[in-house]
């Protein structure tokens, strides 16, 4: 099975309420000052950031996903969103790992 490749920016951005927000660009400073105004995702929007916690780049399209997996078990799953988990909750009860990955793979993503 081929991976798809593209070349571009992963990052992960601490955000108010130690909420995490990992996004994915080809052009990594315009889509990390969008956030920073206020013009980037709507988690973004309402959770401000405060600061890059990582960024790289990479060939992978996937590289995104592992790296909100990888946050997700550190942080739990309601406190990261990106990739296809970029609903915002009011109240998200708290469910072992597995139930919460489920309910974000439900959601509907935000970003633009």
């Amino acid at each position: 099975m081929a991976t798809e490749r593209f070349n571009g920016y992963v990052y992960a951005l601490e955000l108010e309420r130690r909420y995490f927000y990992i996004g994915i660009t080809t052009d990594i400073e315009r889509r990390i000052e969008q956030h920073f105004t206020g013009d980037g995702a709507r988690f973004t929007r309402s959770h401000k950031p405060i600061r890059v916690v990582e960024a790289f780049l990479t060939k992978d399209i996937y590289a995104e996903t592992r790296l909100v997996m990888q946050y997700a078990r550190m942080f739990g799953a309601h406190m990261v969103r990106g990739d296809e988990w970029c609903q915002t909750w009011d109240v998200v009860p708290h469910w072992n790992y597995d139930e919460e990955l489920y309910y974000m793979r439900q959601s509907i993503c935000y970003k633009h």
